[in-house]
């Protein structure tokens, strides 16, 4: 076989996925894997060797799952709680340092090794392992990697995704094996019991990673050292959000991470440096392998990195050996090493496209350079392109078509900003030499910024899909495979089925961007804390939003409101409705802007100007920016939001599609209560969606419910005494700190109910 790790890679997955649908009895799997050992070797150079290979390695495939996820009884996650306790470990991951104004923190990977906790009233240490993911914050000290220290704070399980399209931090983490977080606070939190050795491996990396990116810094501007940490060390944790989000609209994301092309660019650079210095082909092989393992760990290990690193490693082996090499075989060989190792790895995002990106350009530009269509870098773009746009239309809800374009000029300007920036580091010793160096990369990396920023102010550059569902996706692969294998024939036949193959895979393609909207009413209140969120689709395409969320100590605009939008397919607003001009509700106004086109901004009588805060964003905004008062509607073909009550520090605005009446309150306030008393009757309301938070008004609020009796309350944060009344009054209340967002569908003269989390909970029919 040309590429035996294919089959065994091929049979190790089928085994993981298996494991991940179907309880398979572990008898069953031994048995099998004992008799099939044996019928291995007696139909060994046969015609149903092959298969029943692929079978074992499914078995030994779903053996390696169950063991990856088998949970010890000392498992640290088995100690999540709410109370504080003591936890003591080793620092096992560079610790990242984050200031915004006054406040500091830090964050690393702790190898825990004992709990000490209150039980019965005695303080009891238990041993335990796995890994924690820290978080410190205004810490007395920056922990190293390899000391071993003693936290005090607590211990919790990763947050539930309350949203849709939020990202899921709590899967980001299991993929890494990483099942519980511990949060500490303060000077006294921390306590360091033993330095770690400075001569350990993973200190010596750490510490070089550390000492790099400091050097980057002090050679290069801020927004320049930025870019740079994360072309060379893949620290990305200080690009801006509008340059993230700049690089996301034009398909170029993949170059601020450390994958393929940095390793492949480094070690065949430095190959054919070395070759043409004369230092022969195998010294040549053995130094590149060494560049290429060094910084493997100077970029943190990461999954692109290690695929790419160990195809590399098996390139420059076989070099050693004197061995051709087979490019996809080495490619499947790191595969299935990296499964191995890790079987959670094969449902990481970054892992399906980093090899499926590689796969298309080793199997599909071929293709593509038989019948001489496109060059070799447009046609590279198309490759990936093409074997990867469904999964991360799937997993981003994004298509960039500017993407070809961009790629093509962005890929060779940051792959020379790369190696440039490399000797910059070598040489940052030596004068004049330093200088040239951070000025020629510093070009490379003006002129890669520009161009992208350039493209992804093109407004039709980037697009947002729902996302598609898997049995489509697994036709337009289907297709695809189809192509590549019936091309290896030149029968009759085999056109006719590369043919139909490329047929099927072009409208499965086209399918894709088939976003229909189904134009019914659709209200949905996102679970963001002690803030209120809530989107409305109208029944004429209209979608607005009220309020953006937070931007302290998170941008609930970039984390929370953004992925929502684009999960929802949703390419441009008709407006953005602001309750209040408070930095909890509009905090997260720039963080949408920036991806989504705005019709019309209405804020609570501010004269057409938002807070200091936005003065730039004012003016950029001034003519889209209304005042909007007490009485104001806004009409949505035969639908309508409507101000019915304000005062200084909030609104209640009534959503009215047909019979249906939502009311929208946003804030618990005395005097917002007593306009909503004295303003006019809007009647019956089916819903109201309240905030809590103010200073009294429970009164007033009491008052008007009596009148009124809506059919359900909705509280962002359950307030213990509105709970109780709604209780007494026979009114159902929902947290959404239980349900999740929660979504108000009308059909026809039905108003459908549904949560994120326990999904379908109501129907209401008008009579």
């Amino acid at each position: 076989m040309k590429i035996p790790f294919l089959w065994v890679s091929l049979g190790f997955t089928l085994g993981i996925v298996v494991e991940r649908k179907v309880n398979v009895p572990m008898i069953w799997i031994w048995g099998f894997l004992g008799s099939g050992i044996v019928a291995l070797w007696l139909l060994r150079g046969k015609k149903f060797f092959l298969p029943l290979f692929i079978l074992m390695m499914g078995c030994a495939g779903i053996l390696s799952s169950r063991l990856d996820a088998y949970v010890p009884a000392q498992a640290v996650q088995r100690f999540v709680s709410t109370e504080r306790l003591a936890l003591s470990g080793t620092v096992s991951s560079l610790p990242e340092m984050r200031t915004r104004g006054k406040r500091v923190g830090v964050s690393f990977v702790l190898d825990a090794r004992a709990i000490n906790r209150s039980l019965k009233g005695k303080h009891r240490k238990f041993p335990t392992e796995g890994h924690v993911q820290v978080f410190l914050i205004q810490p007395p000290l920056v922990p190293q990697v390899g000391d071993e220290l003693r936290l005090y704070g607590e211990l919790s399980a990763p947050r539930t995704v309350l949203n849709p399209g939020e990202f899921d931090y709590g899967r980001f983490l299991g993929e890494k094996n990483i099942f519980a977080i511990f949060q500490a606070i303060g000077p006294r939190s921390v306590k360091r019991l033993h330095e770690g050795s400075w001569f350990l491996p993973e200190r010596l990396l750490a510490d070089a990673r550390r000492n790099l990116a400091t050097l980057i810094d002090a050679l290069y501007t801020v927004p320049e050292a930025a870019i740079m940490k994360a072309l060379v060390l893949g620290l990305r944790s200080d690009v801006a959000p509008e340059v993230r989000d700049q690089f996301m609209k034009t398909g170029t994301i993949h170059l601020l991470a450390i994958s393929g092309l940095n390793i492949t660019m480094i070690a065949g650079s430095f190959y054919l440096l070395f070759i043409l210095c004369g230092l022969g082909y195998r010294r040549t092989a053995a130094v590149t392998l060494l560049i290429v393992v060094v910084y493997m760990g100077l970029a943190g290990f990461g999954l692109p990195v290690q695929r790419a690193g160990y195809v590399a490693v098996l390139m420059f082996l076989g070099v050693l050996w004197g061995r051709p090499s087979n490019l996809l075989n080495s490619m499947w060989t790191a595969f299935f090493i990296i499964l191995l190792w890790n079987p959670k790895s094969l449902w990481n995002i970054g892992f399906q496209l980093s090899f499926l990106s590689v796969f298309s350009l080793i199997l599909i530009v071929p293709l593509l350079s038989r019948f001489n269509l496109w060059s070799l870098s447009l046609g590279s773009s198309l490759a990936v392109l093409a074997g990867t746009f469904p999964l991360v239309i799937y997993y981003f809800n994004t298509f960039s078509p500017v993407g070809i374009v961009a790629n093509l000029a962005a890929i060779p300007i940051f792959d020379a900003a790369l190696f440039t920036a490399l000797f910059t580091l070598l040489f940052s010793g030596i004068p004049f030499l330093n200088i040239l160096c951070v000025k020629i990369s510093s070009l490379f990396l003006w002129f890669g910024l520009g161009w992208v920023k350039l493209l992804a102010g093109w407004p039709w550059g980037y697009w947002f899909f729902i996302k598609p569902p898997l049995w489509k996706m697994a036709c337009y692969y289907g297709s695809l495979a189809g192509l590549l294998v019936f091309r290896r024939g030149s029968a009759r036949w085999n056109r006719f089925g590369m043919a139909g193959s490329a047929v099927c895979g072009f409208f499965l393609a086209v399918s894709f961007f088939w976003n229909t909207d189904p134009g019914i009413f659709q209200l949905t209140v996102l679970s963001s804390g002690r803030n209120q969120i809530a989107y409305v689709r109208f029944s004429n395409r209209a979608h607005w939003l009220i309020n953006t969320g937070r931007s302290f100590p998170s941008d609930q605009g970039e984390w929370l409101v953004a992925p929502f939008l684009r999960w929802a397919g949703i390419r441009r607003l008709e407006g953005i409705l602001m309750t209040d001009l408070s930095k909890k509700h509009t905090g997260g106004l720039p963080a949408v802007l920036r991806s989504f086109p705005v019709r019309f901004l209405l804020s609570p009588g501010s004269g057409g100007m938002l807070p200091d805060t936005f003065s730039k964003l004012s003016r950029s905004l001034r003519r889209k920016i209304k005042d909007v008062h007490e009485g104001d509607r806004i009409l949505m073909g035969r639908e309508a939001m409507s101000v019915i009550a304000a005062s200084r520090s909030g609104m209640a605005v009534l959503v009215t599609s047909g019979p249906w009446k939502i009311l929208v309150i946003s804030k618990t306030d005395p005097e917002l209560f007593e306009a909503l008393l004295k303003g006019k009757d809007p009647g019956e309301v089916h819903a109201v969606i309240l905030l809590p938070g103010g200073k009294g008004g429970l009164s007033q609020f009491v008052e008007w419910m009596k009148t009124h009796r809506p059919l359900l309350l909705v509280l962002p944060d359950a307030d213990p005494e509105i709970g109780a009344y709604g209780a007494s009054a026979h009114v159902p209340c929902l947290d959404l700190k239980n349900t999740g967002a929660l979504t108000f569908r009308r059909k026809a003269e039905n108003l459908e109910i549904e949560s994120f989390l326990r999904g379908k909970i109501g129907l209401y029919s008008y009579f």
